[in-house]
């Protein structure tokens, strides 16, 4: 490893490289909030027991939410309050989760340049082949960055969670994403799935575990509803552990062939039905929803999200316990913006009813001045209809600041969410009990 002093240098440079020309911001209280945030990564919010001889870990249980606006430097901040904390020998290890894989391999580089060796590496898809691979790195690299898309694959494998856990006790996440994963169920699936169990013990067998929603969907109306089960759903658990014994002892895996399915396949189908006995369900137009209760975020020592968009996210005030949204005063002052709002219908099917929606967007960006002025779409018409303009969608600006000089913005296209995935977020992040959809739900809940 390189001199300390030499890595304290490149601190200071990381530092200084950081300008502060934002117009409408307050730096002092920038620098501050900077300054605060940065010790919080470094020694994490504990206290030490005297009787017990051991820290007490305030964030152990929960995410702390960083809050600070787009823009502001809060990635630049981990890089250097990881540089500065690995300065020191005997650091237990960080994690890094990254939105791309392209941002956590530009965190590696920049960490692994200031100690001038590899003390970081980036886990993903492109650089290891299997677990196996990963768990190897883990024991070489005390900084890990690992993408969203390992972070929510590992939530449902408790082994690969051990290993990311094994002698780290910081955790990052760079922008905010859920873990809620959506399941469905119809009377269909019931059909389908008696067809692929061979015999009628196993099928009647498969009947008792579907009873309920099996009449559930064979009389309720269209609309949107809530639904309870009543049975327990232990009992459920049992008879599908049953069901997968008997078909392992009495399904041939040729049989299954020609119906083009798996064992494997076949039993996790079964498996996901319990979920819907295990808390509230949605059922819309004779099909029930449900999420998967068991996947949790998983968490270290010191733990924390990066969110710019915060104060708007319901999921955090759903979950008190789990997400922690620290106190901050914004820096920016927004006094000077002017935002209007043009009432067409701007959805991705109301813009077809328009024969020249696309020459009205690129007139107002030649009125703004081009160059100045941002364009944001769905992807379709921000990759094919603003040639020589400046565009992007929605999903390409999280963790993402290309644009943040940018003076004007057209948004040009209605971000649109099913109301049943906000409900089922809500179910998600809520851990309740509901018999009625009310519009608290659409109020309150997740972004």
């Amino acid at each position: 490893m390189k001199g300390i002093n030499n890595v304290l240098t490149a601190v200071e440079y990381l530092d200084r490289q950081k300008e502060y020309d934002i117009k409408n911001c307050n730096i002092a209280k920038l620098k501050f909030h900077k300054k605060n945030f940065i010790q919080d990564i470094i020694n994490g919010q504990n206290e030490f027991d005297i009787v017990d001889n051991k820290f007490i870990y305030f964030n152990r249980d929960r995410f702390k939410i960083e809050p600070r606006e787009c823009g502001l430097g809060k990635t630049h901040d981990v890089l250097i309050a990881l540089i500065d904390k690995y300065t020191y020998p005997k650091q237990k290890g960080a994690i890094y989760v990254a939105k791309t894989k392209r941002s956590g391999q530009e965190m590696v580089k920049e960490i692994n340049k200031a100690f001038g060796e590899e003390i970081a590496f980036a886990i993903n898809e492109d650089t290891v082949k299997s677990k196996k691979d990963i768990k190897i790195k883990l024991k070489i690299y005390p900084i890990v960055a690992i993408t969203q898309r390992l972070y929510e694959m590992s939530a449902n494998d408790k082994g690969m969670i051990k290993k990311f856990k094994e002698d780290r006790n910081l955790l990052i996440i760079d922008e905010w994403f859920s873990l809620s994963t959506i399941k469905t169920f119809s009377l269909a699936n019931i059909k389908e799935i008696e067809s692929k169990l061979a015999n009628k013990s196993l099928i009647s067998l498969f009947g008792k575990i579907v009873e309920e929603l099996d009449e559930t969907l064979s009389t309720i109306d269209n609309k949107r509803h809530f639904f309870n089960a009543k049975t327990d759903k232990k009992i459920i658990k049992k008879l599908i552990n049953k069901l997968k014994k008997l078909i392992y002892e009495n399904i041939e895996d040729e049989f299954l062939k020609r119906l083009e399915t798996t064992k494997k396949e076949l039993i996790h189908r079964i498996e996901d039905i319990w979920h819907f006995y295990n808390g509230t369900c949605l059922v819309e137009n004779y099909i029930l929803y449900t999420i998967d209760r068991n996947v949790e975020y998983w968490k270290l020592n010191n733990n924390f999200i990066l969110d710019a968009s915060a104060k708007l996210n319901g999921a955090y005030k759903l979950n008190p316990k789990l997400f922690n949204v620290k106190e901050y005063e914004s820096v920016l002052d927004y006094s000077k913006w002017n935002i209007i709002q043009i009432f067409e219908n701007s959805s991705a099917s109301g813009k077809e009813k328009y024969s020249n929606y696309r020459d009205v967007i690129c007139k107002i960006a030649d009125d703004l001045g081009k160059n100045e002025t941002l364009i944001i779409d769905n992807m379709k018409s921000a990759n094919r209809d603003y040639t020589g303009y400046k565009s992007t969608y929605f999903a390409n600006l999280r963790s993402n600041n290309d644009y943040k000089n940018m003076k004007n913005v057209i948004i040009a296209c209605t971000p649109y969410l099913p109301d049943k995935e906000i409900v089922l977020e809500y179910l998600y992040f809520s851990r309740k009990t509901y018999d009625e959809i009310g519009e608290d739900i659409f109020i309150s809940a997740p972004t």
